[in-house]
């Protein structure tokens, strides 16, 4: 089981959230460190804890004071910012007519918080919003003066915040060269707020990222270390882990499927150790995935069975047709295509049952691997082959996927398709989607 961090708790006795309140009904390690939490936060509001002998009051006293202003202001205003900025939050179009930086009840630190916590939840479902959301708040934090402002040096940590949503923004949108310019530009304001080791671990894992998605794979791996470095320094279980997922991604995709194997079992191990089941299944498909690439279908089939009860446990659809996609590959490997095709076509049927589109793509690809090594259907493999074409080319793909199942398509047409040709465009297309940047070469003859 993943754990939170004291700073996460110490938040959430501020601002509850949905997912900690959850956690800590099931958790009695974090529930009793949130207990200390709450009884600190007694303590710091109880009369006598300020209360000073007269000849030993102080200058600390007027800073004390002086600080629970700041957060008392600081509080006010963001809750007034998700008062007036939530109804235009939600509707993308509205927020631009209203053009909120250039309004002056607006400019204020609570409402840079709340239109970057809006970016950052919007980032996966709406990136383009979620750019605009950021560039708001850009546009009110740069109009303050570090020397009048309340917050004095720590406006430049609000602008650091504001620079890493629009680089997050960015990311979604494959803007990546933008991207990294905005992580500069937020390294810098952590900087000049000197910011704690956490905000920049953000920053590189966030890079290490971008880095992945440009093909830049020497440098998402170094960024990876560097984050789940600091993130194991600071007790950040669940950061860790994904900055060493990071990095066991970037070794898949230079197709060092051994490394990323062993990565993805070193993080499956601890996982266990936590007792987290589901991110425990997780990882244990990955490095069964990593398994049928080293051409060991014998140890990745149990691992994938273990996987799927899981799944099926939690009612995961979509997590269990991924892993009966993949177990159909088993038999495809060791050689069965009569029992590959027929469990392939069964698993067609049910991602499009479920919508996973994208997915029925990628399975469709499999099932004409399978065709061709079974040598008897050619007429089927050239239909799939158009319908795979027709399908990403309706999708508005423009750039090398098109490319690649152009190359399928007429090596069908040509009586050439091999087993090892479908391979190598899966591969490629699998690569692709992470890393938008990458070129199509035909396999080498």
């Amino acid at each position: 089981m993943t754990h939170y961090s004291d700073d996460d708790l110490a938040w959430h006795s501020l601002k509850p959230r949905l997912e900690i309140a959850a956690h800590l009904d099931e958790c009695a390690e974090c529930s009793a460190r949130y207990e200390a939490v709450l009884q600190f936060d007694v303590a710091l509001s109880a009369g006598g804890t300020w209360t000073y002998p007269r000849n030993l009051r102080s200058a600390e006293d007027s800073t004390r004071g002086h600080l629970r202003e700041i957060a008392s202001r600081l509080a006010r205003e963001t809750a007034e910012a998700e008062r007036s900025l939530g109804p235009l939050i939600a509707n993308p179009l509205p927020f631009i007519w209203k053009d909120v930086s250039r309004k002056r009840g607006f400019r204020t630190a609570g409402a840079v918080r709340v239109l970057c916590a809006a970016a950052n939840n919007a980032c996966e479902r709406d990136p383009l919003h979620a750019l605009n959301l950021a560039d708001a708040a850009l546009a009110i934090v740069t109009s303050f003066n570090e020397a009048e402002h309340y917050l004095g040096i720590k406006v430049h940590q609000l602008s650091g915040h504001a620079w890493k949503e629009r680089a997050n923004a960015l990311r979604y949108l494959g803007r990546f060269p933008l991207a990294l310019d905005a992580l500069d530009q937020a390294k810098r304001a952590y900087e000049r707020a000197d910011a704690n080791p956490f905000d920049l671990a953000v920053l590189l894992y966030t890079r290490g990222i971008v880095f992945y998605r440009s093909a830049r794979a020497t440098e998402a791996e170094q960024c990876a270390d560097e984050a789940a470095a600091i993130f194991a320094a600071t007790g950040d279980r669940a950061r860790y882990l994904h900055a060493r997922m990071l990095r066991a991604t970037v070794r898949y995709s230079l197709q060092d499927f051994a490394g990323a194997r062993d990565d993805y079992r070193a993080l499956l191990a601890r996982a266990k150790v936590e007792g987290d089941d589901l991110l425990s299944a997780r990882l244990a498909s990955a490095a069964a995935q990593c398994e049928l690439d080293l051409g060991d279908a014998k140890t990745a089939e149990p691992a994938l069975l273990g996987a799927l009860r899981v799944f099926e446990r939690e009612c995961m659809e979509t997590e269990v047709a991924r892993i009966r996609w993949v177990l159909a590959r088993v038999p495809l490997m060791n050689g069965r295509f009569e029992v590959a095709i027929s469990q392939l076509r069964a698993s067609r049927l049910e991602c499009r049952r479920l919508g996973m589109a994208n997915d029925d793509a990628y399975v469709a690809l499999d099932l004409v691997e399978a065709l061709v090594a079974e040598g008897t259907n050619l007429q089927e493999v050239q239909k799939l082959c158009r319908e795979l074409f027709a399908t990403f080319k309706a999708d508005g793909m423009v750039n090398d996927a098109l490319t690649a199942l152009a190359y399928l398509r007429e090596a069908t047409r040509a009586r050439t398709i091999t087993p090892e040709k479908v391979r190598h465009v899966r591969r490629f297309l699998t690569r692709l989607e992470d890393q938008p940047t990458l070129r199509f070469d035909p396999p080498e003859s």
